[in-house]
């Protein structure tokens, strides 16, 4: 089912925290269909090595507002497929 999904997708966004373990399948996935992987992660706490590697883009937050605030200002610059234009 996930891979269906994501299959018709042109963007994964992946919350992150360091005590996630399903949301990093998912990223698997993503990653081994060339789907561009936006991480978004909390400032401060550990991030998996493997994670950060497999993620097109790095999205760090200190707060839900914080993170918004990176989204809309990274959203405009996606092209078709999910990549960004920065």
């Amino acid at each position: 089912y996930i891979r269906a999904e994501l299959e018709t997708s042109d963007l994964l966004l992946l919350m992150y925290h360091p005590d996630l373990r399903g949301g990093l399948i998912e990223q698997g996935i993503a990653y081994a269909l060339g789907i561009p992987v936006w991480l978004a992660h909390p400032i401060g706490l550990p991030l998996s090595t493997t994670a950060r590697e497999c993620a097109t883009k790095l999205i760090p937050y200190l707060t839900t507002e914080h993170l918004l605030t990176q989204l809309h200002r990274e959203l405009p610059t996606l092209t078709p497929h999910g990549n960004s234009t920065r």
